[in-house]
């Protein structure tokens, strides 16, 4: 590889401060310039990775080049996009999304209660270690169980978790049931639901210590009464015990599926549960029930000012005949809008207007990191050109003969009709960490089934999100484990895109400009650009505790992905092993659902089913 002339590596090497006691990243940097090796095993197995990735000559990096055009060209070539005139690249995104609707969906949902369920997920964990128990609102059952807890081994992590013993307006449980208890009230006295309506809400609860199951019930339970209970809502909580417990009483293949079929570990698991476990739920508990809607419990629907603005309220939104319509995209292919996602407005950004974008359009006085990844500018124009689509006169698209189908979706907000979960069995990789949204749509973006499933832009289906109003803390608490987190989601989405149809170059296309920038044909070389170009930020704004953390985080977890990329067929393998088993899990309930059109007597494994999923109802 002494061919190669990576200069570009050793102007960065140039140009930044390497912290003292981390000259690793010096000899690394300098080792991709000039071809020798580092003797750190994490930076050394980088090394042979990059060398097979890059097999060009890199751009050379000297003064007489615009330092942000050296990088961009080769780490972030999407970031070209800021030299053109946004508006027209919001239009020709819109263009690329245009679905031209051949036949609206005849039997669109109408009764909300009856026909749809609400999901969300519940990350719970230990309470503060710095409180006293005996200073914490907590039942006895619960508060003698926590001690033996805490001296567990933590086993996941999340963003911000729940901590037991929280108070109430600090509660995301709480907050996120009572904004959408106080939408329901607003429906009935809309007149667009039933006075007696209940709302089913099927809540998955991942936990980050393994005897949590147990008492997650009993706490939620009593949060649940101190609050006023909700009794307009049907709630039920569903644990990995449970999910174990529900797939026996009536699956033959159980213990393999059960690998898939929960609710702990990463992201893309639970949110896997919260689809899937709607079939079971059209099965067993409600006939009736035609699609599903997910939120998170620190987003609320505006009800007000949605009907101020769309003329709608969040159930009218649901009711829309484009849910479920069919039509083909741009380039002629059949496609099923069977899928329908929303968009996000931010608590301090509503007072303006509810289109106000959740993600501002950056410049070119962004952090260093954004050298070699400016996601910041494929998220802002996809979050305007398809979460902000208006139909109408402005942007050309009528709602009504066109439509806009979505490919960057929210992990609340987005919905799907049960009948497409068994006719299209989307699934998230479990190894998925960040993302699980996007990654369950590319599971079938380009399938051999037509026509395509696709999400369908509800225009002015808008939820507040109020995360930084009670979670700030948390959040702030979790940023350089977040940031690490969107690193192994750029190597995950690359090498998850291989196993796809159409491979890398397909995938990146038909997810432009925002999911599509995190399939890279070299991303375990634009991985570590972001370590470091992080490190080197910290270290110009004086923080070199966080610069020290990042470095440490990274040669964990980012070390541990690159191990795992070491064994045969990882991910490809591992993506093609789930789906044969998602398989397995609808074929079953295919079959569960013939044998109860052929009015046979019900099984016992039904009645099973049936007891064990109203068993997880806590209110």
């Amino acid at each position: 590889m002494s061919h190669i002339k990576f200069s570009i590596f050793r102007k960065i090497a140039e140009n930044y401060t390497i912290p003292e006691g981390s000259g690793i990243l010096q000899e690394f940097l300098n080792a991709l310039s000039d071809g020798t090796d580092v003797s750190d095993p994490f930076f050394s197995k980088a090394l042979s990775r990059i060398r097979k990735e890059i097999g060009r000559e890199l751009p050379s990096a000297d003064d007489s080049h615009d330092p942000w055009e050296i990088y961009w060209d080769f780490f972030f070539p999407e970031a070209g996009l800021l030299k053109r005139n946004s508006d027209e690249i919001i239009r020709e995104i819109r263009s690329n999304r245009i679905i031209s609707i051949s036949k609206l969906n005849s039997t669109p949902i109408t009764d909300i209660p009856l026909e749809m369920t609400f999901t969300s997920n519940i990350l719970l964990t230990v309470p503060d270690r710095n409180i006293p128990l005996e200073n914490l609102d907590l039942p006895e059952s619960v508060i003698n169980a926590i001690p033996d807890i805490m001296k567990e081994k933590q086993l996941y992590w999340f963003d911000h978790p729940v901590q037991m013993g929280e108070v109430p307006e600090k509660n995301e449980i709480i907050y996120g049931l009572k904004g959408l208890s106080e939408a329901l009230a607003f429906e009935k006295k809309r007149g667009t639901s039933r006075h007696d309506a209940k709302l089913d809400v099927l809540l998955s609860v991942s936990v980050t210590h393994k005897g949590l199951q147990e008492i997650a019930a009993p706490y939620i339970s009593y949060e649940l009464e101190k609050a006023g209970g909700f009794p307009d809502l049907n709630i039920y909580i569903f644990t990995e015990k449970d999910t174990k417990e529900i797939l026996a009483t009536y699956s033959r293949n159980s213990e393999s599926i059960s690998e898939f079929f929960g609710v702990d570990g990463k992201y893309g698991r639970h949110y896997n549960f919260l689809k899937s476990v709607n079939v079971l739920w059209k099965l067993a508990v409600n006939p009736s029930v035609k699609g599903t809607f997910k939120i998170d419990l620190d987003q609320v629907f505006p009800q007000e000012k949605l009907v101020k603005y769309t003329g709608k309220s969040a159930f009218e939104h649901f009711m829309t005949p484009l849910w479920g319509a069919e039509g083909s995209d741009a380039e002629g292919k059949s496609v099923s809008l069977s899928m329908i996602a929303g968009a996000l407005v931010n608590e301090g950004d509503i007072a303006a207007s509810l289109f106000t974008p959740d993600v501002s359009m950056p410049d070119r006085t962004a952090p260093a990191s954004d050298l070699v990844f400016f996601k910041h500018l494929t998220m802002a124009l996809s979050t305007r050109a398809e979460m902000m689509t208006r139909y109408g006169e402005k942007s050309g698209i009528d709602g009504k003969k066109q439509a806009i189908s979505r490919i960057h979706v929210t992990g609340g907000t987005n919905g799907i009709l049960v009948d497409a979960l068994m006719k299209y069995r989307p699934f998230t990789p479990a190894f998925i960490g960040r993302a699980e949204d996007q990654a369950y749509l590319l599971s079938v973006l380009n399938s051999e089934t037509s026509p395509l499933l696709r999400y369908v832009h509800e225009d002015g289906l808008i939820m507040r999100h109020d995360k930084h109003a009670f979670a700030g803390q948390s959040i702030e608490a979790a940023k350089d484990g977040t940031y690490i987190a969107d690193i192994l989601r750029l190597i995950y989405f690359s090498y998850y895109a291989q196993a796809l149809p159409g491979g890398i170059d397909r995938t990146k296309k038909s997810t432009y400009p925002f999911t599509g920038s995190y399939i890279s044909h070299y991303p375990v070389t634009l991985s570590y650009m972001r370590l470091i170009f992080k490190i080197l930020e910290h270290l110009e704004l004086g923080e070199k505790d966080r610069a020290e953390n990042i470095l440490e985080l990274g040669k964990i977890r980012l070390g541990e992905l690159l191990d795992k990329l070491d064994l045969e067929n990882f991910p490809a393998g591992e993506f093609f092993r789930e789906r044969e088993q998602w398989n397995n899990f609808y074929d079953e309930i295919d079959k569960l659902f013939h044998e109860q059109k052929s009015k046979t007597p019900v099984s016992d494994r039904m009645v099973l089913l049936k007891e064990r999923l109203k068993e997880c109802k806590v209110n």
